[in-house]
């Protein structure tokens, strides 16, 4: 298991660190999941997360905003599984 590590400020937003996160990691090595909180649920991660890890399973549950999971749901599929 690998890990990627980046400190957020009490006021920062956690989906900005993915990027740094995911340079971390040597380029040759396949991800084969990324867990976060809500806190990550942004199309930028999961933009971030398809261009770094396409095949990535992503768990990542949808902030408490969301009003349609089913639509949550259907979209972030569509979006992780290209």
């Amino acid at each position: 298991m690998h890990d990627a590590v980046d400190l957020t400020a009490a006021k920062g937003h956690d989906s900005k660190s993915v990027q740094p996160m995911l340079a971390q990691l040597h380029p040759a090595l396949e991800i084969e999941q990324v867990i976060g909180d809500g806190g990550y649920d942004t199309w930028d991660v999961y933009d971030a997360i398809q261009a770094r890890a396409p095949n990535a399973k992503v768990i990542i549950p949808p902030t408490e905003e969301c009003q349609d999971q089913t639509a949550w749901q259907q979209q972030v599929t569509a979006v992780t599984t290209g």
